[in-house]
C-alpha cells in the first residue's frame, strides 16, 4: 500500500496532463516493480529482526530463570551440606576437612554440567571429575568406557557419592590397608545402567548411619526411577548406582560394556 500511494504521487502524471509516451510507461512501471519488491523485501526482513529479537528476549529471560533456579538449588545443597557436616563433626578442623571434600565434588559436578551447558552428562566425564586425583592410584581398577549418559539431575549426587566413598575407603576402608583394593565399574543393558563400586577386604568404617551414607543412598533420588544399594560390612563395602540412561546420551553399542570389575 505504502509503495502504491508513493508511486501514484511521484511518478504518476497529475490528471488532464499530457499522455506520457510507451517508454516512459514502461519505465514507471519498471521502476513501480521494482520499488514494490524492495519494499516488500524491507518490510519482511524488519519482521523477521523482529521476530527473532523478541525470540532472543524469550530465550535470555528463560536462561535467566533457570540460572536463578539453579543457584537456588546449588545454595540448598550446600546449605544441606555444611549443616548436616557441623551437626557431626567432633571439631572445627574435621568439619572443614570435610566440608571442603564435599564443596570439591559438588564443584567438579557443577563444572561437568557447565561444559555440557547443563545438559545430561556421560558417566566418563563425571567420574573423571569427581575422582581425577585418585584415578592413577595403583589401588583403583577402572578404566573409561563407552560414554554412558547420567541425566543432569543425578549428576552432583553421584559426585558427592562417589567422593564420599573414596574418602571412607581412605579413612576407614579398604585402602586404609595395604592389601587393599577399589574396583570401579559399570555394565549397561540397553538404556539399563549399573555402576559398582566395591572395595575390598572388609571396612572397619562405622555403622552406615550419617550424612555421608545418606548421601551415598539418595545419589540417585529425583523420581527418574534410579536406585542405589549400599552394604557396608565385614566382606568389603558394595555400592550399586542403577538408572536408565538418557535417550540422547545413549551410542551404538553391540553388547554391554564393563569395566574393570572382574566376573
Amino acid at each position: 500500500l505504502l509503495s502504491s500511494v508513493i508511486v501514484a504521487v511521484f511518478w504518476l502524471p497529475a490528471l488532464g496532463a499530457p499522455a506520457l509516451s510507451g517508454v516512459v510507461e514502461l519505465v514507471i512501471i519498471v521502476s513501480y516493480g521494482l520499488f514494490s519488491s524492495f519494499v516488500g523485501w524491507l518490510s519482511g526482513v524488519s519482521r523477521i529482526a523482529l521476530e527473532r529479537a523478541h525470540a532472543a528476549e524469550r530465550d535470555r529471560d528463560r536462561a535467566a530463570q533457570e540460572a536463578v533456579h539453579r543457584i537456588k538449588n546449588l545454595f540448598a545443597v550446600v546449605q544441606a551440606v555444611h549443616s548436616n557436616v557441623a551437626r557431626e563433626a567432633t571439631s572445627s578442623a574435621e568439619l572443614r576437612e570435610v566440608f571442603a571434600h564435599r564443596m570439591n565434588a559438588l564443584a567438579a559436578a557443577q563444572n561437568t554440567l557447565l561444559r555440557k551447558h547443563w545438559d545430561d552428562a556421560d558417566l566418563n566425564d563425571i567420574i573423571e571429575a569427581c575422582l581425577g586425583p585418585f584415578l592413577a592410584d595403583p589401588r583403583l581398577s577402572y578404566r573409561a568406557g563407552e560414554p554412558v549418559g547420567v541425566a543432569s539431575i543425578h549428576v552432583s549426587g553421584l559426585c558427592l557419592a562417589l567422593q564420599e566413598l573414596w574418602t571412607n575407603a581412605l579413612k576407614y576402608g579398604a585402602l586404609s590397608r595395604s592389601d587393599g583394593r577399589v574396583d570401579l565399574s559399570w555394565t549397561v543393558r540397553g538404556h539399563d545402567v549399573t555402576l559398582i563400586w566395591r572395595a575390598l577386604p572388609g571396612s572397619v568404617a562405622p555403622a552406615p548411619t550419617g550424612f555421608g551414607t545418606r548421601l551415598v543412598r539418595t545419589a540417585m533420588d529425583g523420581g527418574t526411577g534410579g536406585k542405589v544399594e549400599y552394604i557396608v560390612d565385614a566382606h568389603g563395602v558394595n555400592a550399586v548406582f542403577q538408572w536408565r540412561a538418557p535417550d540422547t546420551t545413549m551410542q551404538p553399542r553391540s553388547h554391554g560394556a564393563t569395566t574393570g570389575l572382574p566376573d
